[in-house]
């Protein structure tokens, strides 16, 4: 249907049926490729965002190992203080 009213407008102002054929072929193309492109991108930043999760968790554990060791020492200063 966009098709159709690309070639309309474009007849009307007096673009041969032709050049329009050629002009939708050539704008198909570049949306698939452009359509490639996205999915290639997408799929590299799910892949980053992947990576970035695991570095996160890995960060999370070591700031839970940290918090347990403070809560530690701190029930050990008490115990010699208190």
């Amino acid at each position: 249907m966009l098709d159709e009213m690309f070639i309309k407008l474009l007849g009307n102002v007096g673009v041969p049926a032709g050049v329009c054929f050629g002009l939708m072929f050539w704008i198909r193309t570049d949306m698939r490729d452009l359509t490639a492109a996205l999915n290639k991108l997408a799929e590299a930043i799910d892949k980053r965002l992947d990576k970035t999760d695991s570095k996160l968790e890995k960060v999370d554990s070591r700031l839970e190992s940290v918090e347990r060791e403070i809560t530690h020492l701190k029930h050990v200063q008490e115990s010699h203080h208190g």
